[in-house]
């Protein structure tokens, strides 16, 4: 509930934030606090499901991928109405409001598997193999921020396209 209290609290700053300072810390604080609830419900999951906590996993990946297609989905259509790209964030603060306020006395049943308890073994070197996949991975993601990051300015320079329509193409 912290990190979702974070979560609102960025996204508050970034609908009234005109000063740069504030949407930037807005933004900061929901990368951060983003990352506190994503391994918080991981290790919830791990704790509550044991031995079956991979499945778990894979579900709440599934389902977590479905808001990602939401958000920038969501943040394209409000982008083209009267009230502008923030609209998204306020359906978002309504949107955990209401999780609160509903889920906030959920009790997590206890685990019945025992965790696991292992020796420590120092790191050696990684493989040469693991360095030669992290690049390929790496390469990956940048051509990704890349294209991602200017493929709306093309879409509105080059192409001529509006913004908000530009915006709702890569949305898409």
């Amino acid at each position: 509930w912290l990190g979702m209290l974070g979560l609102v609290i960025g996204a508050i700053l970034l609908i009234v934030g005109w000063n740069p300072i504030l949407t930037i810390l807005g933004a900061l604080l929901m990368g951060t606090v983003g990352t506190l609830v994503m391994v918080t419900v991981n290790a919830s999951l791990a704790d509550q499901y044991g031995e079956q906590r991979t499945l778990a996993f894979t579900e709440s990946n599934v389902v977590a991928g479905l808001y990602t297609l939401a958000a920038p989905l969501l943040t394209g259509i409000a982008s083209r109405s009267p009230f502008g790209w923030r609209a998204a964030l306020a359906v978002a603060i309504g949107y955990a409001i209401f999780f609160f306020l509903r889920y906030q006395k959920l009790e997590l049943a206890a685990s019945n598997q025992p965790i696991a308890t292992s020796t420590y073994t120092p790191p050696g070197r990684l493989p040469a193999r693991f360095w030669h996949y992290w690049l390929v991975i790496v390469a990956v993601v940048s051509v990704e921020f890349c294209i991602f990051t200017w493929s709306s300015t093309f879409l509105e320079v080059d192409i001529g396209l509006s913004r908000e329509n530009a915006a709702l193409i890569m949305s898409i």
